[in-house]
């Protein structure tokens, strides 16, 4: 199946220890081929390559990448389409722990998953 998107942009943030600044830097990936390429304003600060251990689960909002060394804190989406490709991709958990904790049967955790109705957990792997 062919995405619609081609191409996620986020904006980020790395330490450069040569300056001692706080550096901003864009990631783009290339849905296709799984590539990554690294931009400082309009200059190209690394090629499109592939990187393995940077995937499409790794990037969300808040999370760090590591490429070549470089640790890159993902502050925001670069644009609103992948904003509502990465948001059409998110599962969300809502756990509400009871006094007695997780085990207990007052423990309640909720799945809203894309596509799926809600399904609700108690204690002892019953589902409601």
């Amino acid at each position: 199946k062919k995405n619609a998107m081609s191409v996620l942009g986020f904006e980020g943030e790395w330490f450069d220890q040569v300056s001692g600044l706080l550096q901003s830097i864009y990631v783009k990936f290339f849905l296709d081929d799984n590539t990554v390429e690294l931009l400082t304003g309009k200059s190209t600060f690394l090629k499109r390559i592939f990187y393995p251990d940077v995937t499409i689960d790794d990037l969300y909002v808040g999370n760090s990448i590591t490429i070549y060394n470089r640790l890159i804190v993902l502050k925001k989406f670069a644009n609103t389409s992948t904003e509502d490709y990465m948001k059409s991709r998110e599962v969300r958990f809502i756990c509400v722990i009871g006094s007695k904790g997780l085990t207990s049967c007052f423990a309640q955790c909720v799945l809203l998953a894309k596509k799926e109705q809600i399904t609700s957990w108690k204690g002892d792997n019953h589902f409601l």
